[in-house]
């Protein structure tokens, strides 16, 4: 048998037909050296549009909306295979369950337990590509899916499965970059970085890969080579070694999905309090609990605003909340938790620039600034420009 690659492309990248046979010629390219596997996201926002779909059907348990949605990937494999059909290149298409990837029963965010990859190495003893649709798993038979972004995971975890030593993810950019490019022309393709760092990306917010899949090449020691797929690029090496330790900081993250809540409360429903709060709060900020007064600092991700709606209306108590919406602007780097002279840099540009910041918190590897919803793309700037992050690395 030739080598073996596995690509995945994103939305962007099939979302149309055309795009699709830039793709099939790609692979024709390469047909004479390599063999293929391919994992393939829904077409453009196909997804975001059989979600509202749903909506309007009233499919409204997370099972039935698991099994409707995954129907936009399903679409992207069979047009893709006409595709190289067109071209006389042999391929199968290869689901979830044909393989099978076994995932537990956690609909809408469904964990991967086992990939049999031995039924796609068979499957290449009579095909040149096998191609996979992304995003999902079986679990009894039914349909679950690996939540957003959750085709880099199918990816990573086929390219574990299948012994290779790197996944090759290709997107609408040129690779990782410092910032979002749609925000900071200045914008830098980042050419090696670490798993860490690229979970922290992710993480805050950056959407070019999913954190989850990149836990899970850190531990096969898999790397990803994330690269463009409309433009000749190196794109970025994510793996165990990096060639930034000289960059303190190596990129600056937004995530504009948040809610910022302070409550105050009587210490006497501090126990109930802290029962719901799981289900509502991505990360506590601050909390207060003596005999005569308690209180909580919370932010809650904008998608479980209304499970964060419901529980304070369920809650029977003369609670005092204030809440709105902020930017969470994240300086990502190595052990930046250790050097307070990043954060009261950071507090300092933001002082200049005449912006409010609202709160902060602090992990090893990234310090989170938390800004007015409007200041967060002007925040990022600031940011980028006040670490030189434009420049290359010496």
């Amino acid at each position: 048998m030739k080598p073996l690659q596995l690509h995945k492309y994103g939305g962007t990248s099939v979302a149309t037909e055309s795009k699709m046979k830039n793709i099939a010629q790609r692979i024709q390219n390469g047909i004479k050296k390599y063999q293929y596997v391919i994992v393939l996201s829904a077409m453009g926002s196909r997804t975001d549009e059989l979600l509202t779909e749903a909506m309007q059907k009233k499919i409204d348990t997370q099972q039935e909306i698991d099994a409707w949605i995954t129907q936009g990937e399903n679409e992207s494999t069979k047009l893709f295979q006409q595709i190289l059909a067109s071209m006389d290149i042999k391929s199968a298409v290869m689901t979830a369950l044909d393989i099978p990837i076994r995932t537990n029963g956690h609909f809408g965010q469904a964990l991967i337990e086992s990939i049999n990859p031995q039924t796609i190495v068979q499957q290449l003893q009579k095909v040149d590509v096998v191609i996979v649709p992304g995003f999902q798993g079986v679990y009894q038979g039914l349909i679950t899916t690996l939540g957003r972004g959750g085709s880099d995971l199918t990816a990573v975890a086929l390219s574990a499965g299948l012994g290779l030593e790197c996944c090759e993810i290709y997107t609408d950019v040129p690779g990782v970059m410092t910032t979002d490019p749609k925000i900071d022309s200045n914008a830098r393709v980042i050419d090696r970085i670490s798993y860490d760092e690229m979970i922290d990306f992710a993480d805050a917010g950056a959407k070019v890969l999913q954190a989850r899949c990149v836990v899970l090449a850190k531990r096969y020691q898999l790397n990803i080579t994330v690269r463009s797929s409309f433009e000749k690029s190196l794109g970025t090496i994510v793996g165990k070694e990096t060639q930034m330790e000289n960059m303190i900081v190596s990129g600056i993250a937004l995530d504009r999905a948040q809610v910022y809540t302070s409550m105050q409360y009587s210490p006497q429903i501090h126990a109930q309090i802290m029962q719901g709060l799981p289900g509502v709060c991505s990360r506590i900020l601050q909390m207060k609990n003596s005999s005569e007064t308690a209180s909580i600092v919370f932010l809650t991700n904008l998608c479980d605003f209304l499970k964060l709606q419901n529980w304070q209306s369920e809650m029977q108590s003369d609670a005092i909340f204030e809440q709105h919406r902020v930017a969470a602007v994240t300086i990502i780097g190595v052990g930046l938790m250790l050097q307070k002279e990043i954060f009261l840099a950071a507090h300092n540009v933001l002082n200049q620039n005449g912006i409010d910041m609202i709160g902060s918190w602090f992990a090893d590897g990234r310090i989170c600034l938390l800004v007015p919803e409007s200041k967060g793309e002007e925040t990022v700037r600031a940011l980028h420009a006040f670490y030189g992050l434009e420049k290359e690395p010496n």
